[in-house]
């Protein structure tokens, strides 16, 4: 092990310390059906395993991309933003906060951080047009309407870049944690399950594992999966995971393709139990599309008449599984949210003109009386503390029209970008489809308004980046080899 990285075992087994402290003093008072302890124990059992990894691996750096993926499973809040700014009530209701995995994020920047390297990192045209993005935004402080609400906002926007200079330097340190990265958000993919499927489904010796009860309703409401984080936060995480994951498993994983089908058909029923139509249209989509270059290029063998049947014998199992806990599957896929969202972007446009153009500043749509004028002080987002279901949307009315060109300029160079390593190209296509799986997602809900995303988005960017002007990689030539 590295001597850099002792001082970050060591950080860790203080941790360790004081999570035994923790549970050794409050004893007699833990509440283990709350689900703040769950994730505390989960938080335990994950920093062990850490730590063991990190003693064989003999590399802190190689242990943290297995396991930080898993994280956004538990994604413990740390602080509350409005315990350090005055935040208007709307705000509060929206819960801005710190969790793990952002503060991680910062922690290992700090601890990585090089100037040089840094400057050099921001060349990447998709993460400098990110980067000029935010600064739009820093920008719309001058004349928004709530200072505090903007800065409340700075933990989250600067999760991409974060990331993606954190993961960078340690693909760049050794090519194999690019390796040990996938098998992370893979293992992260596939745990999902585990906390969704038996809760969603009532079985008690598991539904212990998620706070609450089983969701059991009537075919009115609509039951929707869960896991610890929550439904809107497990179906972003899985939106984030699946394209890539299954796309990895059929390029470099072949000796297990049969694995890798029943894995991606069941991640894939996993995200339908949340009920979320647009995460799920957009990764269907996403893994379509990278089946159709897998099967151009001869990876995959295709005969129609089983595609046909599959989707159809697959589209019968996901109705039935919907349906089997109380939902109306046709309920759930005509409930009317349309009215209501286009009420939002006719408020997202009303604060545009409003702005002539400038943004009405960074995370204030919520807080604008335009808003509030056009949708009504009824409206749910007020109530629910909920922002702008759109991010294009969202962005050009608090970012300005600046904002938004840079935040579609980003988009588009991210799927410009090249790379020079033919056996990377399968990798490098995963990453950015999975991008854009998350972009089309934005269309109707706050999807890169999260920091579960925006890290995605900066993991992929540092597998591009680093596959860009890499003409011989030869880990993952090696592994590659040795599982086709």
């Amino acid at each position: 092990m590295k001597k850099s990285e002792s001082g970050i075992l060591v950080l860790l087994y203080l941790i360790l310390i004081g999570f035994i402290l923790y549970f050794t003093l409050q004893s007699g008072t833990i509440n283990f059906a709350d689900a703040e302890t769950k994730k505390t124990i989960f938080l335990f059992g994950l920093l062990i395993c850490i730590i063991i990894t990190a003693k064989v691996t003999k590399s802190v750096l190689t242990s943290f991309v297995i396991f930080f993926p898993v994280l956004t499973q538990i994604n413990k809040v740390l602080f509350e933003i409005s315990d350090f700014l005055t935040l208007p009530p709307v705000l509060i209701l929206a819960h801005f906060d710190l969790k793990i995995i952002g503060f991680l994020m910062i922690i290992f920047f700090i601890i990585l951080f090089d100037f040089e390297k840094l400057l050099s990192a921001l060349k990447f045209k998709p993460v400098l047009f990110y980067t000029l993005f935010i600064i739009s935004g820093l920008f719309t402080i001058v004349w928004s309407m709530d200072v505090n609400s903007c800065l409340a906002y700075l933990p989250t926007i600067i999760q991409l870049p974060v990331a993606y200079y954190v993961f960078l330097q340690i693909f760049e340190q050794d090519e194999k944690n690019v390796w040990y990265a996938c098998w992370g958000l893979i293992i992260a993919a596939l745990i999902s399950i585990l906390f969704i499927w038996p809760d969603y489904f009532g079985i008690e010796i598991f539904s212990s594992l998620v706070a609450g009860d089983n969701h059991k309703g009537d075919s009115a409401e609509s039951v929707r999966a869960r896991g610890l984080v929550g439904r809107s936060a497990i179906a972003l995480i899985l939106l984030g995971l699946i394209p890539f994951c299954y796309n990895f498993g059929i390029y470099y994983l072949r000796k297990y393709r049969t694995w890798v089908h029943l894995a991606g058909f069941m991640l894939i029923l996993t995200l339908m139990l949340t009920l979320g139509r647009m995460v799920v249209a957009a990764s269907l989509f996403g893994t379509a599309i990278l089946m159709w270059y897998a099967i151009k290029q001869k990876v995959l063998k295709v005969n129609i008449a089983f595609i046909v049947i599959g989707v159809i014998a697959f589209g019968a199992l996901a109705y039935f599984l919907i349906d089997a806990n109380g939902n109306s599957v046709e309920a759930a896929l005509t409930r009317d949210t349309w009215d209501g969202r286009v009420i939002q972007f006719n408020a997202g446009f009303m604060n545009l003109i409003y702005s002539y153009g400038f943004g009405i500043g960074m995370n204030n749509f919520l807080i604008s009386p335009i808003s509030r004028s056009v949708m009504g002080p009824d409206a749910w987002n007020f109530k629910a503390g909920t922002t702008l279901h759109n991010d294009y949307i969202r962005i050009a009315c608090e970012y300005g029209l600046a904002g938004i060109f840079f935040y579609a300029t980003f988009l588009i160079s991210t799927f410009k970008a090249k790379n020079e390593a033919g056996i990377a190209n399968a990798l490098v296509r995963g990453a950015k489809i999975n991008i854009a799986v998350m972009a089309i997602s934005g269309l109707t809900d706050p999807t890169l308004n999260h920091d579960t995303t925006l890290i995605f988005c900066g993991i992929y960017l540092a597998i591009i980046k680093y596959y860009k002007n890499k003409s011989s990689p030869d880990y993952l030539l090696k592994m590659a080899t040795k599982y086709s």
